[in-house]
């Protein structure tokens, strides 16, 4: 007869002792990660304890560098230093230098592992985009019609005045849909100042047309489905004929070329129309003209 052994263990018992052995081997392998984690990131050779900003024309470098430094700070789960250089917060700190106004364009590189060099460029204002003609309340424009910053209260022509009807300038927005037609605005100034005839504002409104006003008085009345070019010449040749020689800026309220060919003339309470394709050879005698 097999006796049985008074210090043998219960099949139940050996497995949860296993169970037991299995999981306290496994808590030490994910405590030794931990802590090589917690000690390895937190190594000196891999930590980032410096932040070169190149400077700016307009732009304080140590705001920028603030901006970064504040995103550096804390832990990823309370575990892993932000500042650890190879998984440091690199979108996030971008995003917070682009917060700053006038800011363009920023790079942020790693020099070593333990510096970063961030570098921008600025927006550089182009125009205004105000509330009112007044010129108050307005918004600096680059050179794309992008809104970057707010403008001080400033007096005189030394930028161009954009309005729109309806819609109140807004930071971090385009004053149209696209450059080509932001361009074509001042295609169209530079036109216009060839005749001699000056732009203080224009405003668009929320229909596709825009009013140019004249410094000296008077406004031109325009659809931005048309070319720069093709407006002008349309002008041209109102100016050319005989009943509209005398006309100039502040001597008429309006003049109206949203009509292609048909354009109508407001001036001293009195309402003109003409065709400029009746007036096909003196489009033809100006072409001639500037052509010499």
């Amino acid at each position: 007869m097999k006796r049985n052994n008074p210090f043998a263990l219960n099949p139940n018992t050996k497995i949860i002792l296993r169970q037991i052995g299995v999981g306290f081997l496994v808590l030490s392998v994910v405590a030794s990660i931990i802590a090589g984690v917690w000690y390895g990131s937190r190594a000196a050779s891999f930590t980032i304890d410096s932040v070169q900003v190149a400077s700016g024309e307009t732009i304080n470098p140590e705001l920028v560098k603030q901006q970064v430094e504040t995103e550096l700070e804390g832990t990823y789960f309370g575990l892993i230093p932000k500042r650890f250089s190879l998984f440091y917060p690199q979108k996030a700190a971008l995003a917070a230098v682009m917060e700053i106004e006038r800011v363009k364009d920023v790079t942020i590189s790693e020099t070593d592992q333990k510096t970063l060099k961030v570098s921008f460029s600025e927006h550089k204002p182009h125009s205004l985009w105000c509330k009112t003609t007044l010129g108050a309340d307005c918004l600096f424009l680059n050179s794309e019609g992008y809104a970057f910053g707010v403008a001080p209260d400033l007096s005189g022509g030394s930028f161009m005045r954009f309005i729109t009807t309806g819609r109140e300038p807004q930071l971090k927005e385009t004053l149209v849909p696209s450059t080509l037609q932001y361009n074509n605005f001042f295609d169209l100034i530079d036109r216009l100042s060839f005749v001699g005839w000056f732009v203080s504002s224009i405003e668009i409104d929320q229909i596709g047309d825009a009013f140019v006003t004249i410094v000296e008085g008077g406004e031109l009345k325009i659809t931005l489905a048309a070319s720069p070019s093709e407006l002008v010449d349309n002008l041209r040749v109102v100016l050319s004929s005989p009943e509209f020689s005398s006309i100039a800026p502040g001597s008429f309220e309006y003049i109206d070329l949203r009509f292609g060919d048909k354009v109508f003339v407001q001036k001293e309470d009195e309402d003109f129309a003409t065709t400029t394709d009746s007036m096909e050879a003196a489009l033809q005698e100006i072409g001639a003209q500037l052509d010499e």
